[in-house]
């Protein structure tokens, strides 16, 4: 016997309607006629299946009909255990000083002088050694933070990596290495210790076109960024095959206007090696702010000229909302005190525990038992959510700060609706099965 998944959704799209399952992210098209049959006989099952044989056979095959003794929920939150507490792959963040070349108006963190001393350098070096020569994680996904992380790239950055790449070759284990920097001070010689590093992923902000980046990413002295960025992305494209650049987009509605200027900044041969994300500056949320259509009209454009992009905040498939959801993640500060998340400035207040002189992290038990002594979305405005699988909740830390679902909901600030997800998801999978029959793939 079987029974409607909780998690199906319906949107209708050219004389049809798309059908999509946000637990197991299937999706397909069915036409009208024949989604005016399911919803009279949603209700009786064995009629659905006497009127309309392949649409039921395709509902199970899709999950759209599950099993009467299935809990959902109960699978929801079995996957979120597993991907919080079981996985053995770490996820590394240091912040080799608090330093910045940059002022940027609505930077949360407090700049200060100073970089990472031999003494944290040495507690970071034990860490790692112990987590690998103990075979206590099975991969290393280090990443670079700050601060501006590339001030302190060869006494730093590149020493650091060059030694972990290496212990994690002798173990036979996963190691990848990325960064997020304003991207300014990279150089051909820079880059050429990149390669030996494998550092390989980056995420360079823009705060829209030149004349609106100019005004808000500038240096410390007043000078503008925008054409020097640019040039170094176009640079990281050319040298490096597998490099993968994340073009964060930091905007208002002002500067998202504008937006598609910075297209003819990239020539053609390296836009499929960039990724377009678009992030709303925090500071402009407002409570009148209402979903509106033009992100979902820039993704499309970005993607049209040879990007990458994607909505962001639902997430198929996704078991949990943010990497410091999960157990086995830590960014270690410049001065040994450790956090879980980047969002966050990085003062003592806020410190989730330091790094002790043998490399063992003493965590403040209070804090973390508070962030992993249950699921970020055990709740009941999570728990009767039809998005729960691509949503997951908030983030712990948003928990841990305010705890009342209403005021941290996701859904309350997404840049467009579930309709518009759903629809930006059935184009992507019609728009690769014709690359795929041209014989054009895509990585």
């Amino acid at each position: 016997m079987y029974k409607l998944s909780k998690y199906n959704n319906y949107v209708s799209y050219e004389n049809g309607m798309i059908c999509f399952n946000s637990m197991n992210s299937s999706l397909f098209k069915i036409s009208m006629s024949m989604y005016d049959n399911f919803c009279k006989n949603e209700n009786n099952l064995l009629e659905l299946e006497k009127n309309e044989p392949i649409l039921f056979e395709t509902f199970i095959k899709t999950g759209f009909l599950i099993e009467k003794d299935v809990c959902e929920l109960s699978i929801i939150s079995f996957r979120n255990k597993l991907a919080v507490f079981k996985t053995k792959n770490y996820h590394l963040t240091i912040n080799p000083t608090m330093s910045c070349n940059f002022k940027c108006w609505y930077c949360y963190e407090t700049l200060k002088a100073g970089s990472i001393n031999a003494d944290t350098e040495e507690k970071i070096r034990r860490h790692i050694t112990e987590l690998i020569t103990q075979n206590k994680i099975s991969s290393l996904n280090l990443n670079w933070f700050g601060g501006e992380p590339l001030i302190c790239f060869d006494d730093c950055v590149y020493k650091l990596s060059i030694e972990f790449k290496e212990l994690c070759r002798k173990k036979q284990i996963p190691f990848t290495n990325g960064i997020t920097t304003n991207g300014y001070l990279i150089s051909e010689a820079m880059i050429k210790k990149m390669k030996e590093i494998e550092l390989k992923d980056f995420q360079i902000t823009l705060d829209g076109n030149r004349e609106s980046h100019d005004k808000t990413r500038i240096l410390i002295n007043g000078n503008p960024t925008f054409d020097q960025i640019v040039s170094n992305i176009n640079l990281l494209c050319e040298q490096i095959d597998d490099v993968r650049v994340v073009v964060r987009i930091n905007f208002t509605d002002k500067t998202l206007i504008n937006i598609r200027d910075i297209i003819k900044y990239f020539p053609k041969k390296n836009r499929n090696k960039i990724s377009i994300a678009f992030q709303r500056i925090w500071q402009t949320f407002t409570d009148e702010y209402k979903v509106s259509t033009q992100l979902k009209e820039e993704v499309n454009f970005f993607r049209e000229q040879g990007f990458h992009s994607n909505l962001k905040g639902l997430n198929p498939l996704s078991t949990h909302k943010c990497y410091a959801d999960r157990y086995n993640q830590a960014v270690v500060n410049y001065d040994g005190n450790v956090f879980k998340c980047t969002a966050r400035d990085f003062i003592e207040v806020n410190r989730d525990g330091y790094l002790d002189g043998d490399g063992t992290i003493k965590w403040d038990m209070k804090k973390i038992t508070k962030r992993f002594g249950k699921s970020t979305f055990d709740n009941e405005k999570c728990l009767n959510c039809k998005l729960l699988p691509l949503c997951m909740g908030p983030c712990s830390q948003k928990v841990i700060e305010e705890g009342d679902i209403e005021k941290i909901c996701e859904l309350n600030v997404m840049e467009y609706s579930i309709e518009n997800f759903i629809i930006d998801k059935y184009e992507s999978k019609l728009s690769q099965k014709q690359n795929n029959s041209n014989g054009k793939y895509r990585v």
